[in-house]
């Protein structure tokens, strides 16, 4: 049954395929919403998919005690609830109405059936879903750390910050280089150097998640003083001068809040106040590797919470074999990234078993790590 008639040319062929087979799905059913409901709840199962057809939408999530509009939905075509209903867990924000709306559900079954037919869509999601990670953990960050819940505020900010992904090792900028953009460091881990008067290297301090990097010289107007890398995977939304200024002109407790994070960074240069430090561990076949973790989670059970991952943890967490060894660029690495932030973002320490075969579990877990332990009996 065919259940809604609309054109939807005007946003694609891709779009109008995809609503028309979600249209012909089994389960396909029409949603209709009145201003102020609530289609998604945050904490909700995820087993439905929808398709929005008129009407427009707020995304909303809660952060500590504070709700903090991330996005409004106003295009027909627009997918909702699809990447949790994909990968698995429960809704991550909560959806209501801001006008009459129509849209069209369906079951993840169907909706997973549809991918294996449009390979396209797929591609589309993933690009989509690492976005809205992204997005969502920026969104996370400017509220828990400088208090913005702002709707407008958030939605501009997220609109005009540019991201970069860098691994080990990666220049983020180089000294002397002109002070054009901020960064908020989204995931990971940056190290500053500057070189001395022989023209050599020396660390001077690190910046972490929850931080900012290069607001000093965009707000004295002056190159960089320092070269920043990554020391291990790290994405950062990167907001251009002109947006960064006017955000703090508008939202002056930002600037407060930058400025005693400068100073405690200025106290203490290698002081970490957001990452967990994450130690892989490398062990020969054969060894416990249970009481090399428990060693270390004794030795550090007075400076904070000692979480532990290897591949069967995280199989068994996500409920899905094979997870752990996912191909870069997939919707299942998109669920797998997000588990792995979100378990170092509930520890202080982290221990990640890396293995002894350079699989994608043993390239994914280098990239996340700090430190490395080589455990081999003599």
């Amino acid at each position: 049954m065919r259940l809604v008639a609309v054109a939807l040319s005007a946003v694609g062929s891709l779009v109008e395929s995809v609503a028309r087979s979600l249209n012909a799905a089994p389960s396909a059913s029409t949603v209709r919403l009145n201003r102020g409901e609530t289609l998604i709840a945050q904490g909700d199962a995820s087993d439905t998919v929808y398709l929005l057809i008129d009407g427009s939408l707020q995304v909303s999530r809660d952060v500590d005690e504070a709700t903090a509009v991330i996005a409004e939905i106003s295009e027909p075509g627009s997918l909702i609830g699809e990447m949790v209903a994909i990968g698995g867990g429960r809704r991550t924000a909560t959806v209501t109405s801001t006008s009459p709306s129509e849209l069209i559900a369906v079951d993840v079954d169907d909706f997973q059936r549809l991918l294996q037919q449009e390979p396209e869509l797929t591609d589309l999601l993933v690009t989509v879903a690492i976005r809205r990670a992204e997005e969502a953990e920026l969104v996370e960050l400017l509220a828990r750390h400088f208090g913005l819940v702002d709707r407008a505020t958030l939605i501009a900010t997220c609109s005009s910050v540019e991201w970069r992904t860098l691994a080990a090792g990666d220049v983020l900028f180089r000294e002397g280089d002109p002070s054009d953009f901020v960064y908020f460091v989204v995931r990971g881990r940056l190290i500053t150097t500057r070189a001395d008067d022989e023209e050599d290297e020396l660390k001077v301090g690190e910046i972490g998640r929850g931080e900012v990097v290069g607001e000093i010289g965009v707000l004295r107007h002056q190159p960089r003083s320092g070269t920043v890398r990554a020391s291990r995977d790290t994405v950062v939304a990167g907001m251009p001068e002109g947006a960064f200024l006017g955000l703090i002109e508008s939202q002056p407790r930002m600037l407060i809040e930058m400025f005693l994070d400068a100073l405690a960074r200025s106290d203490s240069p290698r002081w970490h106040s957001a990452p967990s430090t994450v130690v892989g561990l490398l062990s020969e076949p054969g060894l416990d590797i249970g009481a090399i973790v428990a060693g270390i989670g004794s030795g550090l059970s007075d400076f904070g919470v000692l979480r532990h991952l290897s591949r069967d943890v995280v199989e068994r967490a996500l409920d899905q074999p094979g997870v752990a060894d996912c191909g870069r660029g997939s919707l299942e690495e998109v669920r797998l990234s997000r588990f792995l932030h979100e378990t170092e973002l509930a520890a202080d320490f982290m221990t990640v078993e890396v293995g002894n075969e350079p699989d994608q579990w043993a390239l994914r877990a280098v990239g996340i790590l700090d430190h490395l332990l080589i455990s081999w009996s003599s």
